[in-house]
């Protein structure tokens, strides 16, 4: 039995994903009401959610990928891991899946309504460097004081996160299904499901 869902990226079209956009309605009681109103123009605008088909979320099965530096700590309960696009270079596979989530980045800007004037207000979720291959960044749900991930080791059994070796060669099921609006800026972060050491 296969621990990951190994959802195929290369089958999603872009094209498409749907949205909704949502302004919070009552602060207090979170709750929140639809408006069609061009996201950039809507300065009530709290959230937009991501469809795709039936799924109200988009789950891919990432490539085998190095995994940085392990679980990494912000604070706040906030952590996440680094996937590398190592050698997308010369690795179509891997360049493929980098333009995938590229190509997801410029839809989520389009239909935000950002252009090359403003795009720098969507906080983009591949970190560049000149001198080693681009990463990005994932998510790594934390709530009620525990990790809400699935991790297991090549033999296939359960290990904690924090136990990921830094540059481990890994494969995840990951997530978008919303972009938040921050202190002006628009954010769309991958989520990890379920990460299985290779």
């Amino acid at each position: 039995m296969n621990f990951l869902q190994y959802n195929n990226w290369e089958t999603y079209n872009i094209g498409n994903i749907k949205y909704t956009n949502y302004d919070l309605k009552e602060k207090n009681k979170k709750t929140y009401e639809k408006n069609n109103t061009l996201a950039i123009n809507n300065p009530k605008l709290s959230h937009i959610d991501l469809y795709y088909k039936n799924n109200n979320a988009i789950n891919i099965t990432t490539p085998e990928m190095k995994c940085l530096f392990g679980l990494v700590d912000y604070g706040n309960s906030s952590y996440i891991i680094n996937l590398q696009f190592t050698n997308y270079k010369t690795d179509p596979n891997m360049k493929n899946f980098l333009n995938f989530i590229q190509s997801i980045e410029i839809n989520n800007l389009k239909h935000i309504g950002l252009n090359e004037d403003n795009n720098e207000l969507y906080l983009s979720q591949i970190q560049m460097n000149k001198k080693y291959d681009p990463n990005l960044i994932i998510k790594v749900p934390f709530r009620y004081t525990k990790f809400e991930v699935e991790v297991k080791n090549s033999k296939g059994e359960d290990i904690y996160i924090n136990n990921i070796p830094k540059f481990s060669k890994v494969r995840c099921d990951i997530y978008i299904d919303k972009i938040w609006k921050f202190n002006g800026n628009y954010i769309c972060k991958w989520k990890l499901n379920k990460l299985q050491l290779l």
